[in-house]
């Protein structure tokens, strides 16, 4: 008997626990339901103000590039500037960066993307055969990086190879699948822009990127906004973030025209 008492405790025990979880279920059903919504309708409000901003952003961009292009307008010209990008970057960056330098009367000596196979030893083992004629690797800092550097500034600035080394060095690169050019080549330049992703390695780039710029010429390195590569070469070449906005890619315009001024000062605007 005492068995079958407990047996019915223990049932009407358990059927309660059914009926209180069935009672409470609308109003835990009609809580969640009231939190989701409110979730859902900050969200869209949330899509809504970055929409907002981003509208702002561009609208923004349109002015500087209008205002940019007057400003700019000669601070270049005659002057001869290359593109040399890696590392993920954007085309659309490349390419307004390119219509800016022209803007600014700057002759285009076209633009080369860096392939991943550059950043690696192997691109050391081929480097002292590349080298025009003159030219010499650093004997005191023999990493990858520097010796990099030092071939393909003494191949692309101006004066510093003659047209037949230049083709023969790039092309020796280009065939062994460490960069890539247009068909109609590469011309010498006054200056270089290089424009890095978040692939190209920190450590590699903190080496080249000096070692490019020491061959002659003007360069100027840009990328995105907090980039690790930049901050990694503060103080070391002239750098540029934000590369993705229009202000970024004026201010990489406007410090290539302070590195390398134009060959014919009348044609300079008022850049100030």
């Amino acid at each position: 008997m005492r068995g079958g008492g407990v047996f019915k405790a223990a049932v009407a025990f358990a059927v309660g626990i059914v009926v209180g979880c069935l009672g409470l279920a609308p109003s835990l059903a009609g809580s969640a339901d009231s939190r989701v919504a409110g979730l859902s309708t900050a969200v869209a409000q949330a899509r809504g103000e970055l929409e907002a901003a981003r509208a702002q952003l561009r609208s923004a961009d349109s002015v500087v590039l209008d205002v940019g292009r007057e400003t700019l307008a000669g601070t270049l010209a005659e002057r001869s500037v290359m593109v040399v990008y890696a590392g993920g970057v954007r085309d659309a960056d490349v390419t307004k960066v390119r219509g800016l330098l022209a803007d600014a009367g700057a002759r285009d000596a076209g633009s080369m993307r860096l392939r991943e196979e550059f950043f690696t030893p192997a691109m050391k083992n081929i480097a002292s055969n590349v080298l025009p004629a003159g030219a010499t690797l650093s004997e005191d800092k023999l990493d990858v990086g520097t010796h990099a550097g030092e071939v393909l500034g003494s191949l692309v600035f101006h004066s510093s190879a003659t047209d037949e080394e230049r083709a023969s060095g790039l092309g020796t690169l280009r065939n062994a699948g460490f960069l890539t050019y247009g068909d109609g080549g590469v011309k010498p330049a006054d200056a270089v822009v290089l424009i890095v992703g978040p692939d190209v390695p920190t450590e590699f780039l903190t080496r080249f990127a000096p070692a490019l710029g020491s061959r002659g010429g003007g360069l100027v390195v840009a990328g995105d906004t907090g980039s690790a590569q930049l901050a990694a070469l503060q103080g070391r070449v002239v750098t540029v973030d934000s590369i993705d906005r229009a202000t970024g890619q004026f201010a990489v315009v406007r410090q290539v025209a302070l590195l390398v001024p134009p060959n014919d000062p009348d044609s300079v605007g008022d850049a100030e």
